[in-house]
């Protein structure tokens, strides 16, 4: 029988020695994967800049364009400054970034070790400096009991409630210690953490070493999809709503996530180092989840958040104004590394971007509506509520008291929330009456509401006073925040030991769905009193092509907010006992509703139009923001767009010889007919060139597709072109040629089928003859914008070749794009902005960068770049100003071809000579 500790203290230590024999054990344990060696003496070389110690890896110097970022880095960082800069693939950029801003954190951290040893108030002279630096790494994992319960660091909604200690906060004018400063390294997508990862790994920066005891700490948030390890949540098609649902129903709760908790020690990072990599990724890390039974996802959002010193993550962990505070993340004096950052202007307006549909707001409203009743009948049937067994204790009488108290005021917060959704369900539905007078179109009906309309309908709607009132929108926060805690997971709260009645007490908890809604809401405002004119209501009623009945609570996605199941399950006892009283399905609030349109969708969109906003409202207060990408030109629509000012501009040049990059325009196809894609001129089949040029297209495509092996990606403006030229190759029996020497694959819509279109392309590439005999790799069609153009290493044979048909601008017909384009001629003058044509411009170069981006990834690489249309000539050839709008380094080579026999020439010319020369991929530097 095991003993029990006596005392937290004695607990403590049996948590530690527990790992610490594992981590002996473990020494003899066969992996899964090699672990990562860094040698601490002979794997790096020191670079010294602006008096900062940077650390590289010994097997290279840094190129010129790596030099430039690092000394822009270290100047801004010294000076708080923002800074942007624009590298193409493969000159390093990544590791650049990683190397100048861990280094100079790690410098950074020795000044506020002695800055900490200095201060007047909190300076130790007897520290020596490894004490101070120990008690600085530390100051952060510290979770006092009587500050925050481990327990609370999840509520029912993963908010993460991490970093209590407030010390800094009540400082006298005395101290002169400097703040802490963490940095976020966030790109758009999980796969692009993971390249960031393995540029990690090559540096020193995480790994233990006697010469430097500044050591700095990683974790990396992520989304549950990549993370989980239960196996009964990843059965399910929404692991995240499953997840929560597990840890909604107090009987099961993930027992990943509950051992973590009960064992977690601050030995599991130094385990977790020796087990896998001090600089492991997401991989490794669901791997040691596996191993040792604790959830990854929590371990690493939570525990080993506490000691970071840089955190990675997608770009909506901190751009994201909701999910930025779900995850409880404070970016102030941080430093933010947004990588990969081309589109993060529109990532910006669509953070900063709301919409609501008639289902979710009936929903939310009956829940308000559902869990004030029930906690109003809670509260009469306990009016004497007490502790399982009576005291006469006045503590304890004290204790009874405020809990009736407590819950007396949520209840007031109830009936305040339930007063707000009646007003915004009328508000929403006051648009209704207009647009359902709008003629159909494709079976939607909609209008866009212009910024005068929609403050009209805020005042008939009594929602205005939450615009011009500060004070009544804190009313509103205040009951959203007291509603959340009714019936939260936090257990201590009233030590409720009834089971019966803990249970009951559990059922006034407001679901996810009317928390988000809420949440929405109160966004949206607060924006909406910084920038009046930033934003357009688009409201549709658009006819469902299943039936749809919106009075239905069963598992139904309402918005990309919902948690449905959660709502659905728990409010279906509540709704049976509400209905056996009224006999109507279609009862909300307590009042009969009736839907604006009979089994139609009606969706009210809320688009912000400025950028700044969003950009502003997340990052304001860092000490310093770099953007960086590839592909940022044109550099100045970050300076006007995003509202902050950019001290520092860096344009690295391309580090790959010219001899290995075959850049081109063709306007042209090989029966040397025009090639114009715009929507007007291939949708004229019958008209002068239609056909003709559909054919073009189809033909250039398998035409190079027989003089180019491996692999050629072919980028079209929009899914529909993409079909047309599909048609094409089977109408004309090009598509028979085609598959005979490539496999042919199209990029999916969606997402879950990514992957396995992907490992097909591979294989094509790397065993053709697995295909058949003629096989020669295979081609990829896809769309600008889409997957495949960004967030994807296409590294050598991968795209040898990347044709680009036509232009991306984006889709005039979008109301969305039109009304940007009104909002930028508006306000260009007032905002510093650009007119809307210049702006529409640069929406479509920026696209066709990025995509050309993916051919060509390092320095020993090699590949062909296709442009295909007649405009891109004419620009490339009369030097437009235009031309400036494409990537330097593709304009720099640009070869431009009006002769279909010369560029076919060319073509095989360039990829017989680099055939010959290729340098084996095991002699590859990157």
């Amino acid at each position: 029988m095991s003993k029990k500790p006596n005392n937290k203290l004695e607990s403590q230590s049996m948590i530690t020695s527990f790992f610490q024999k594992k981590l002996d054990k473990s020494s003899t344990r066969s992996r899964k994967r090699p672990r990562i060696e860094v040698e601490v003496d002979n794997d790096w070389r020191n670079i010294c800049i602006s008096g900062i110690n940077l650390e590289f890896p010994i097997s290279f110097d840094p190129y010129p364009s790596q030099s430039l970022i690092m000394e822009a880095n270290i100047s801004s960082f010294n000076k708080s400054n923002n800074v942007l800069i624009e590298s193409p693939t493969g000159s390093g950029k990544t590791m650049a970034l990683l190397s100048s801003a861990i280094g100079w954190l790690r410098n950074y951290k020795r000044n506020i070790s002695a800055s900490h040893e200095n201060c007047l108030k909190h300076g130790n002279n007897k520290c020596n400096e490894e004490e101070s630096i120990k008690k600085t790494e530390e100051k952060d994992i510290k979770i006092e009991n009587n500050k925050c319960n481990i327990n609370e660091c999840f509520d029912n909604n993963d908010n993460i409630s991490i970093l209590c200690d407030k010390d800094n906060e009540n400082k006298s004018n005395e101290c002169t210690c400097i703040n802490e400063i963490k940095i976020y390294y966030a790109t758009r997508t999980h796969k692009q953490i993971a390249q960031v990862i393995k540029e990690l790994k090559r540096l020193p920066y995480c790994y233990n070493n006697s010469n430097n005891t500044a050591t700095i700490n990683h974790t990396i948030l992520s989304s549950k999809e990549h993370t989980c390890i239960n196996s009964v949540v990843k059965k399910s098609s929404n692991i995240t709503e499953k997840c929560k649902e597990i840890d909604f129903e107090n009987s099961t709760k993930c027992k990943y996530k509950m051992r973590l908790i009960k064992t977690f020690d601050k030995s599991m990072r130094k385990m977790m180092g020796t087990q896998i990599s001090p600089a492991w990724d997401i991989e490794e890390l669901v791997e040691y989840g596996e191993r040792y039974r604790v959830c990854p996802h929590f371990a690493a959002s939570t525990f080993l958040r506490m000691d970071a010193n840089i955190i990675f993550c997608p770009f909506n962990y901190i751009i994201d104004p909701i999910i930025r505070d779900t995850a409880n993340i404070e970016l102030k004096d941080s430093i933010i590394i947004l990588d990969e950052a081309h589109n993060i202007e529109s990532f910006c307006r669509s953070s900063s971007s709301f919409d609501f549909t008639e289902k979710e707001i009936i929903h939310s409203l009956n829940d308000i509506y559902l869990r004030r009743n029930l906690l109003d009948k809670f509260l009469k049937e306990n009016t004497n509520l007490k502790l399982e067994k009576e005291v006469d204790d006045t503590e304890d009488a004290y204790l009874s008291e405020y809990k009736v108290t407590f819950l007396n005021e949520n209840l007031q917060h109830l009936n305040y929330l339930l007063q707000f959704l009646k007003s915004f369900l009328n508000w929403f539905n006051n648009f209704a009456v207009e647009v359902k007078n709008v003629p159909s179109k494709n079976n939607i009906q909609s209008r866009v509401f212009r910024t005068s309309e929609i403050m009209r309908s805020l005042v008939t709607s009594k929602l205005i006073e939450y615009k011009n009132n500060p004070l009544e929108l804190q009313r509103l926060k205040n009951a959203w925040i007291g509603a959340m805690k009714v019936g939260g997971e936090d257990e201590n709260e009233f030590d409720i030991s009834d089971t019966k009645l803990n249970k009951k007490f559990k059922k006034i908890q407001i679901n996810s769905l009317t928390i988000v809604c809420i949440e929405k809401f109160i966004y949206f405002i607060q924006f909406l009193m910084k920038s009046p004119n930033a934003y357009r209501l688009f409201y549709s009623i658009e006819e469902s092509n299943v039936s749809l009945d919106i009075f239905n609570f069963k598992n139904t996605e309402i918005s990309k907010f919902s948690d449905s199941s959660i709502i659905y399950k728990s409010n279906n006892e509540l709704l049976n006992i509400e209905n056996e009283k009224t006999n109507y399905d279609n009862f909300i609030g307590g009042e009969k509703y009736v839907p604006i349109k009979e089994n139609c969708i009606v969706k009210m969109e809320l688009w912000c139009l400025d950028p700044s906003l969003c950009f502003v409202d997340a990052f304001n207060d860092a000490h310093s923001v770099v953007l960086a990408s590839g592909t940022l030109s044109p550099i100045n629509t970050f300076v006007s767009e995003l509202g902050m000012k950019f001290e520092s501009i860096v344009q690295g040049d391309q580090i790959v010889p010219k001899e290995q990059i075959f850049a081109s325009v063709i306007s042209v196809g090989p029966k040397d007919n025009d090639i114009i894609c715009t929507r007007n001129e291939l949708s004229s089949c019958e008209g002068r060139n239609g056909v003709n040029m559909l054919l073009e297209i189809a033909s250039l495509i398998v035409d190079i597709c027989e003089n180019v092996s491996k692999g050629i990606l072919v980028f079209f403006p929009s899914y529909s072109m993409l079909q047309q030229v599909m048609t094409k190759l089977y109408q004309s029996g090009l598509i028979k040629k085609l598959k005979r020497i490539k496999e042919v694959l199209q990029e999916p819509r969606k997402t879950s089928e990514l992957d396995s279109i992907m490992e097909s392309y591979k294989k094509a590439i790397k065993c053709p003859n697995l295909i058949s005999q003629y096989c020669t790799g295979a081609v990829m069609f896809a769309v600008f914008r889409g997957k495949f153009s960004e967030g994807i290493d296409f590294t050598d044979d991968l795209a040898r070749c990347v044709i680009s048909i036509g232009i991306p601008f984006p889709n005039i017909g979008d109301p969305q794009v039109k009304e940007k384009k009104d909002f930028n001629d508006k306000f260009h003058g007032q905002k510093n902005l650009l007119p809307g044509e210049e702006w529409y411009k640069i929406e479509a170069y920026r696209a066709l960068n990025q995509a050309l981006g993916r051919c060509i990834r390092h320095r020993n690489d090699w590949g062909l770049i296709v442009m295909v249309d007649k405009r891109l000539y004419n620009i490339i050839e009369t030097n437009s100003p235009d031309k400036n709008k494409i990537s330097k380094w593709v304009v720099e080579n640009i070869r431009l071809f009006n002769k279909y026999e010369k560029f076919k020439n060319q073509m095989k010319q360039f990829v017989s000579e680099r055939e010959k020369l290729s340098v084996p991929l095991e002699n590859i530097i990157i």
